[in-house]
């Protein structure tokens, strides 16, 4: 390490730790990205009641199995679709390619009219080296997706989720939630017309690092995921639309709603009951309806952030006018 440890913020875990578990979230969420490659053969996805926003939000989820290191793992997801008309839209490929890969994270927060932060602070944690130096070093800041290969093999950073915001009913309260993703050039792909209707795609995901910085009593989510992988795909369109599709995977399915040293009151109820009926009463179907409201709140959470991201694009060209945009 180039600085000390202690003074970067970073607590509860040892850096040679944190970066084993990056290298691990790695291998895993290329995996998942295999599966996703082939989503469509492999699910039957059931849509989402979301709230269709400004950009017409449209979001489906999915249960199923997948291979993870040898072993077969149920698991659970969601697809969400947004298009973007006016002056969000991307003038130019080079354009595109600065929301993906600098904008993506470095416009992810902004104020609020009520004084609160929207979208995902941002911060950086570790970086491995290249070549005959792979060493782990801190990093303050974040890195352009565009960067990584070259100083970088790989970037871990932080994501503070501000809209992070569990329902029940019609109520519902914020939780702070923070999760460590790794930034690693294989997963970025770019494509120049993919198909007919499309000029430019940029798709690129993180994978999950297995760490929950902050403790909570939740038994599922952030850090507590096993292998999980979101993946964004942005699309300039011959219309002159940008449309995004982000998919998010986790494997396995949720095996614990709440941690309470160890115990989980929800699961472990419903189990029993099952038990107990001898099967009469089956307990999945109201699993399955758990599940889905979760998948509802990440939803939720990354619907607002492209809302806000796009925002942020449209203010700043709208305070650079004559600004000559790159080609």
């Amino acid at each position: 390490m180039d600085r000390n440890w202690q003074g970067s913020g970073i607590a509860g875990i040892a850096p040679d730790e944190l970066g084993r578990r990056c290298e691990l979230a790695i291998a895993q969420g290329l995996q998942l990205r295999q599966w996703m490659d082939t989503l469509d053969e492999r699910v039957t996805p059931f849509a989402l009641a979301v709230d269709r926003g400004a950009y017409g939000h449209r979001a489906e989820g999915f249960f199923g199995e997948v291979e993870i290191d040898g072993r077969r793992r149920s698991l659970m997801g969601c697809r969400q679709h947004l298009s973007v008309g006016g002056d969000a839209v991307p003038h130019t490929v080079q354009d595109l390619r600065d929301l993906a890969f600098a904008d993506l994270f470095g416009r992810a927060s902004w104020g609020r009219a009520d004084g609160r932060r929207g979208g995902f602070g941002v911060r950086g944690l570790i970086a491995a080296g290249t070549g005959p130096d792979p060493a782990l070093r801190i990093v303050d800041q974040i890195h352009d997706w565009r960067r990584l290969g070259t100083n970088s093999a790989w970037a871990a950073i932080s994501l503070e989720l501000h809209d992070f915001r569990l329902k029940f009913g019609r109520r519902g309260f914020r939780v702070r939630q923070i999760v460590y993703v790794v930034q690693d050039p294989r997963f970025v792909r770019e494509t120049a017309r993919p198909d007919r209707d499309v000029l430019h795609r940029i798709t690129l995901g993180y994978p999950f690092v297995p760490f929950a910085p902050l403790r909570n009593l939740f038994g599922y989510g952030p850090g507590k995921f096993g292998a999980a992988l979101k993946q964004f795909s942005f699309s300039l369109t011959v219309d002159r639309r940008l449309d995004v599709e982000m998919i998010f995977a986790a494997a396995p399915r949720c095996e614990k709603m709440l941690n309470l040293g160890g115990f989980d009151p929800v699961y472990a109820t419903l189990n029993a009951v099952e038990k107990l009926t001898f099967g009469a009463l089956d307990a999945q179907p109201l699993r399955d309806r758990l599940e889905t409201a979760m998948l509802l709140t990440h939803c939720a959470v990354h619907a607002d952030f492209v809302e806000g991201l796009v925002t942020q694009r449209i203010l700043g060209r709208q305070q650079h006018i004559g600004r000559q945009w790159p080609r």
